[in-house]
């Protein structure tokens, strides 16, 4: 039997807990990806990285590129401007 959410559609997801891990990862970087918090133009995004490896030292540098690209992602999706 498949989980279903509450609209009645199933999971599709096969690790949930990447949406946690996800969640985690976006409300850190959210900030640094900001482009009126950069300095003098410059994107933050080093800054969030630092962020990310002192939060998450058991990832590897893969793992937490994977989550900043969708974090950048997901940033740019969920701020354009029509």
């Amino acid at each position: 039997m498949t989980a279903a959410s509450k609209s009645g559609v199933a999971e599709r997801r096969r690790h949930p807990a990447n949406r946690e891990t996800f969640d985690g990862v976006f409300s850190r970087v959210e900030p640094f990806l900001d482009p009126e918090t950069g300095w003098t133009g410059q994107p933050l995004e080093h800054l969030a990285y630092n962020v990310l490896r002192e939060k998450y030292p058991h990832m590897s540098e893969d793992e937490l590129n994977k989550y900043f690209m969708a974090a950048k992602r997901a940033f740019k999706e969920r701020n354009e401007t029509e």
